[in-house]
């Protein structure tokens, strides 16, 4: 968990990591709220009329625990939800046939450890596959793809004449 606030009389604008938290299973909102709190108000001392924002991740987990806390707790505080993940939403609007039409195939022929082999020899690095971070997966796809776009028409016609998978 990362805070910022406003520091004593507005004059300075604090930032550090408060915790790091590792759960043994999926948390609900009001349990995060809870544990928020706690670090926010009584390990931190932070005084709620001083924060104005909190920032998050659109789950629905993080939403409400949000809205349990900003009513009544920290009510100056406004909602800004990630930027990537609303960037990435917002790009999802945009029509792109092809390239998505290309990533269904990408993702297929990954699937065989002889393509991967062969991108790597014909790329000098290995094919990547969709990151953990749902919004930056197609990115990470996408640049890869730019990054060894000078290669790419010799790897497909190899895979293709191979029988490896449908390019």
């Amino acid at each position: 968990l990362v805070g910022r606030w406003c520091g004593k009389h507005f004059k300075r604008l604090e930032q550090r990591l408060i915790a790091f938290v590792t759960l043994d299973k999926h948390t609900d909102g009001a349990k995060l709220a809870s544990t928020l709190n706690k670090l926010l108000a009584k390990d931190l001392d932070v005084d709620p009329d001083m924060i104005v924002q909190f920032a998050r991740y659109s789950c629905a987990t993080n939403g409400v625990a949000w809205r349990s806390l900003t009513p009544t707790l920290y009510s100056n505080a406004e909602d800004w939800l990630c930027f990537s993940h609303t960037l990435s939403n917002a790009g999802d609007k945009v029509p792109l046939t092809r390239l998505n039409n290309f990533i269904s195939h990408y993702l297929t022929a990954r699937a065989s450890g002889a393509v991967r082999e062969r991108w790597a020899a014909d790329m000098g690095k290995s094919m990547k596959g969709s990151s953990n971070v749902r919004w930056y997966a197609k990115w990470e796809l996408c640049n890869d793809l730019t990054t060894c776009w000078p290669n790419l028409r010799n790897h497909l016609s190899y895979i293709e004449e191979a029988g490896y998978a449908q390019a």
